[in-house]
């Protein structure tokens, strides 16, 4: 054990026996009553902490002298932690930025111009602000650590090659996060005008996943629609098992030849019972509020 071997201890996302941990920490502190300090006829002091966690207790568990341990805390978290067990800790803020190299810096600074290019569309006269961010593309991006941690990470997998090419690969990695409609305003972004042919090789990629909601009938002659574009055509409501559906998918990416997979699901059908259910509860308080 960490405490009796006078190891380094490193916890994180322990919450639960922070309280109990706290009888053994402050191990230099002699006063505490939660240590026992017990002098032998030698150069050395022992002591001893009283540690419970749930039914189970050890009354003299022993606290090497050399037992350091380090809490990894998240810092949105620290409202809600214990004073107590701030206190016993020395405090230090650690973020992404701090591990990086001016190498990563200046990759980070170079895509992230990139990111704000693709991101935004070209503004007109008519035009007093942007009407689209960063977080319009790239859902969940955070300035602070996105970036930062996307040009760390691939530097560590990639450190023996160049720069472009670690860029490019941190911009694959953006783009397989992007949404389909960031995608297509990529067309009108800033970027485009600067570097049209790169924004045509990411909008114009093979094998592109997007979601469409066409909002027409389950019924609806899609190949009709489409003209000369071959396409696999499903109704999710044919399939009985989950195997089934899985086959379906198999084949169109393995085996057939058709350019473009639908998927249709009778989401007007969900439309259309959701609005007896919303007639029905403004009659009847006591039915429960519903979302699909």
């Amino acid at each position: 054990m960490c405490v009796e071997a006078g190891k380094l201890l490193i916890l994180t996302d322990l919450d639960m026996i922070y309280g109990n941990f706290l009888l053994f920490i402050a191990v230099n502190n002699v006063q505490s009553n939660n240590l026992t300090t017990v002098h032998l006829n030698t150069p050395y002091t022992k002591y001893f902490a009283r540690v419970a966690l749930g039914a189970h207790s050890n009354p003299m568990l022993y606290v090497n002298p050399e037992f350091k341990c380090i809490l990894v805390m998240d810092e949105k978290k620290l409202e809600h932690t214990d004073p107590p067990l701030l206190n016993r800790f020395e405090k230090q803020r650690l973020t992404i930025n701090d591990l990086l190299l001016e190498h990563h810096i200046s990759l980070c600074k170079t895509l992230n111009e990139w990111v704000q290019q693709i991101s935004m569309l070209e503004q007109t006269e008519a035009q007093n602000k942007n009407e689209f961010s960063v977080n319009d593309i790239f859902i969940g991006y955070d300035k602070e650590e996105t970036i930062q941690s996307l040009v760390f990470d691939q530097c560590k997998k990639d450190g023996d090659i160049d720069d472009d090419l670690i860029l490019r690969r941190c911009k694959e990695r953006l783009i397989d996060t992007a949404t389909s409609d960031g995608i297509v305003r990529a067309k009108q972004s800033i970027l485009s005008k600067q570097k049209p042919d790169e924004v045509v090789e990411w909008t114009d990629q093979e094998g592109q996943l997007i979601i469409i909601n066409t909002f027409s009938n389950i019924n609806t002659d899609i190949k009709a629609c489409l003209n000369e574009v071959t396409c696999q055509i499903d109704k999710l409501s044919t399939f009985k098992t989950e195997a089934q559906l899985q086959n379906r998918i198999k084949h169109f990416w393995l085996d057939s030849d058709d350019e473009l997979l639908i998927l249709q699901l009778a989401k007007f059908i969900i439309e259309q019972i959701r609005e007896k259910y919303k007639k029905k509860r403004q009659t009847n308080d006591d039915i429960l509020p519903k979302h699909a």
